[in-house]
């Protein structure tokens, strides 16, 4: 058998199916798990198993940059429930902007780029 169902409850069938519901918690966080993986799934970057790591200088920001054959994404992640900023000199090896793939939003690499808590950007370089 599958062990990993051995300490899971049993489902619950309303709360499951509260997921298609977007006024709901858990509505929200499955629309947010079906965007970034059709992110991910639209990005060659995020195909294969390459990483790279990228040292951000910020003990709550974990980097890597996932290399794609025609464009690259680098995936800067805050682990503090703080804002966290990665120093300007830290991307200077970058492209001048990039585009956030989660949310659209295009960032200045040139200028420190802050973090909300817990959050993370997936950049386009």
């Amino acid at each position: 058998g599958d062990s990993r169902w051995v300490h899971r409850p049993a489902r619950d069938a309303a709360r499951y199916a509260a997921r298609t519901d977007p006024a709901t918690d858990a509505g929200r966080i499955h629309a947010g798990l079906c965007r970034l993986i059709g992110v991910r799934a639209a990005h060659a970057a995020f195909g294969g198993g390459e990483l790279i790591g990228f040292r951000s200088k910020n003990a709550h920001v974990l980097g890597f940059i996932r290399p794609g054959a025609t464009a690259r994404v680098l995936v800067l992640a805050n682990f503090s429930e703080t804002p966290q900023t990665v120093a300007a000199e830290v991307l200077s090896g970058m492209p001048a902007s990039a585009l956030d793939l989660i949310t659209g939003t295009r960032h200045d690499l040139r200028s420190a780029l802050t973090l909300p808590g817990c959050g993370m950007v997936w950049l386009a370089c």
